[in-house]
């Protein structure tokens, strides 16, 4: 990095971890893992907002339109017809690929969590050790991963999709995870590893296997989006007990990602709102017109099949439809 982003770099990281202030002691600098420099890490974000800007400019003019009523189930064959085998086959790649890797994450944190000894909650923080620091630096390589979520968007021309808040998501996330990764990267950082994983774990499993029409249990598809909400009440609960309660942990980056992590979960309650308001006022006005086609059980009726997901911010929520 030249002088000035060197100086930005010890400026930030030296106010959320006066100990990390130095790259020499930390595990990314230390290790020449990829993306740790900060510069890099601004780089790509920046071209993902420019990406994204740029096709919505050019290319949003040819969006498909929101489907208005029920949308036939596809068979796998009528699906790769409809969306190209090399989209359809490139989405099972790319979800199989998720599903692997966070379970790996989810197990690897787990394994150095057992390894170390760890507590629940407030644990030392050692910028010396390398274990848990690896899967986090891993996870933090893998938001830049999930930038295809909103590739394969615009490839589909599903522009509806690429909401604020998916955008939002996706950009600042990986900018958050730049900064825990250089600077609080050790004990405590593996829940977020851990929650995060294995909700990643069941949404990507969940596409991967409706993509070819495996029955997924009706409780699997109910829970993911209340799962999110659990998980964010489980990190600021987290946070609570990191600032509140002595521990180790860096705090001003604790702050900074509870405020962080309230953003999201007001965002996300705003659009589960809107959507699921939207949903049940389409919902109750096709029963005033016609008697229920028995289709779906009214279980499901919750949650809708997968080529009426819309995916925000790793988020998996039912698409309003139009009365």
């Amino acid at each position: 990095m030249n002088a000035l982003w060197t100086q930005l770099d010890a400026s930030i990281v030296g106010f959320f971890n006066p100990l990390a202030a130095d790259p020499a002691v930390r595990a990314p600098v230390r290790n020449k893992w990829p993306l740790q420099r900060l510069d890099h890490a601004v780089y790509i974000t920046a071209a993902y907002l420019t990406f994204v800007i740029g096709c919505k400019l050019l290319l949003s003019k040819n969006a498909k339109p929101k489907a208005g009523g029920e949308k036939k189930k596809l068979s796998v064959g009528e699906k790769i017809k409809q969306e190209g085998l090399v989209v359809f086959l490139a989405m099972a790649i790319y979800n199989a690929t998720q599903v692997a890797l966070c379970g790996w994450m989810v197990y690897q944190s787990l394994v150095e969590h057992r390894r170390r000894g760890l507590k629940l909650v407030c644990n030392e923080h050692n910028l010396a050790e390398d274990g848990i620091a690896l899967v986090l630096h891993i996870f933090y390589l893998s938001k830049v991963l999930d930038f295809a979520d909103t590739v394969f968007m615009i490839v589909k021309g599903n522009w509806h999709q690429v909401s604020f808040l998916h955008v939002y998501h996706h950009a600042s996330i990986f900018l958050v995870y730049w900064l825990n990764t250089n600077v609080s990267y050790d004990a405590d950082i593996y829940f977020t590893i851990v929650l995060n994983g294995s909700i990643h774990f069941i949404m990507y499993g969940y596409y991967l296997a409706t993509a070819f029409n495996i029955t997924v249990p009706v409780f699997i598809k109910k829970s993911i989006t209340n799962a999110q909400l659990v998980q964010f009440c489980c990190m600021e609960a987290q946070g609570f007990c990191l600032v509140f309660g002595g521990c180790a942990f860096p705090r001003n980056v604790t702050i900074l990602y509870m405020v962080y992590i309230s953003t999201m979960l007001a965002l996300f309650l705003d659009f589960k709102r809107r959507t699921y308001s939207s949903a049940k006022k389409s919902k109750t006005d096709k029963a005033v017109t016609t008697k229920s086609e028995g289709s779906e059980s009214d279980a499901a009726s919750t949650v809708a099949s997968e080529s009426e997901y819309v995916t925000i911010c790793g988020w998996t929520s039912k698409k309003s439809k139009k009365a």
